[in-house]
């Protein structure tokens, strides 16, 4: 049997693919997370990694959502994770992956200048199944975000839906103000280039594409003259 103490590694980071550890895997990365009340966290994003959260003492805030002792949260990749801790929190984590350098910070004074755009019409947690439907993007727009939309163009007329034609929709709905359309093909990226007023992009697997706004999009980072511009994400609080 071997005895380590928690205060000897990094953090409280014990299991993952890093050093020290009491194992060495990049399965997936384990720790015991202390957190002040009032403590001022880090802003960040994964890009790959699954962070599964077991709130073991105290209360605290994620992604607008106030959490007690005993609830499991479930931060995914590309979902803000903006916490706000009302006393004492004791956190057991774990990620999955171990992917060091899979953490992407925004810094908390420069999050809040930043344009949020609500992914698929989501910024409360994605909802697979409200998500690309006229409805819910007007919600995410009449609570003041931008919604980035998939778009598709098929038979003359023009449909919302991630992996296929699903609602359909109109000019007039794609075209207002904070709306960004994703094309979801060619035939719909050539169909808006003929529209006016209108805010589009296509990407497939890019590290990143321009908008007809010439937004660099980068996703879930978008930059303007070369800042950081805005934000988009299915969890935007």
């Amino acid at each position: 049997m071997k005895i380590y103490k928690i205060k000897d590694m990094h953090k409280g980071w014990f299991i993952g693919d890093f050093e020290p550890s009491v194992l060495k895997t990049k399965k997936c990365e384990v720790a015991i997370k202390f957190h002040p009340a009032g403590e001022i966290w880090d802003i960040h994003y994964h890009k790959e990694v699954c962070e599964y959260n077991y709130l073991i003492q105290g209360e605290m805030n994620m992604c607008g959502n106030d959490l007690v002792v005993g609830d499991i949260f479930i931060v995914n990749p590309y979902e803000i994770a903006n916490p706000h801790f009302y006393t004492d929190c004791t956190i057991v984590t774990v990620k999955v992956p171990s992917k060091i350098g899979d953490k992407f910070i925004i810094p908390r004074e420069q999050y809040s200048d930043l344009i949020k755009i609500a992914h698929r019409g989501n910024y409360l947690g994605r909802d697979e199944k409200l998500e690309n439907t006229e409805e819910y993007i007007q919600k995410a727009l009449d609570s003041d975000y931008h919604c980035e939309i998939d778009v598709w163009f098929e038979n003359g007329e023009y449909y919302l839906g991630h992996d296929k034609p699903e609602q359909k929709t109109s000019l007039k709905f794609i075209s207002m103000d904070k709306i960004i359309c994703h094309a979801k093909n060619l035939e719909t990226l050539i169909q808006l280039s003929n529209e006016k007023n209108i805010h589009y992009f296509i990407h497939d697997k890019d590290v990143a594409t321009i908008t007809s706004g010439g937004w660099l999009w980068v996703y879930p980072e978008i930059y303007l003259n070369g800042k950081l511009f805005a934000f988009c994400g299915d969890n935007l609080l």
